[in-house]
């Protein structure tokens, strides 16, 4: 009896220390659309944004908190092959990279729009990004459900149409 209380205590401590050097998790997120891709992890954010600079349309970035959400490089990524001889109506990646800090929610609003007018063509995205001790824990683009929403959805129970009278 006292071999197997020693045994189950040396397990029990190397089951702790084994777990000992495991910290938070990462949350990655992945969030996909027509001409969007966004990547959050940590610390960072990506975003690529695909149009046709030849059309007048031109991606844009904003951020209403730059203290929370701090953009650390834009670039124009174009298409492999020969960059000598730009082609009409070929399409570009506009690569963002944002960095986190701090606590607390942002927004990102990502644009596809001509700068001198508005149209109904014009196609924006809005993303919240929330940040809890300086990393990334959730990522929901304003109008769609939240995963707490969809939940809270599918587990209200809907009231029966049927009246007191026609129950008995």
């Amino acid at each position: 009896m006292k071999k197997l209380s020693i045994i189950f205590t040396v397990l029990l401590a190397f089951t702790a220390l084994a777990f000992a050097g495991c910290g938070k998790s990462q949350t990655k997120i992945n969030i996909s659309r027509e001409n969007l891709d966004l990547v959050a992890e940590g610390k960072t954010l990506t975003l690529d944004l695909t149009g046709i600079p030849s059309t007048g349309y031109e991606w844009t970035c904003e951020t209403d908190n730059k203290d929370l959400l701090i953009e650390k490089s834009h670039e124009t990524k174009e298409p492999e092959g020969d960059s000598s001889k730009p082609m009409v109506g070929t399409s570009v990646t506009e690569h963002y990279t944002f960095e986190v800090s701090g606590s607390g929610e942002a927004r990102l609003t990502a644009k596809y729009a001509r700068s001198w007018e508005e149209s109904p063509d014009d196609i924006e995205h809005v993303f919240i990004v929330t940040i809890e001790d300086g990393e990334i824990t959730m990522v929901s683009e304003e109008g769609e459900p939240t995963i707490d929403e969809l939940m809270s959805e599918a587990m209200t129970v809907p009231e029966s149409s049927v009246t007191e009278s026609e129950a008995l």
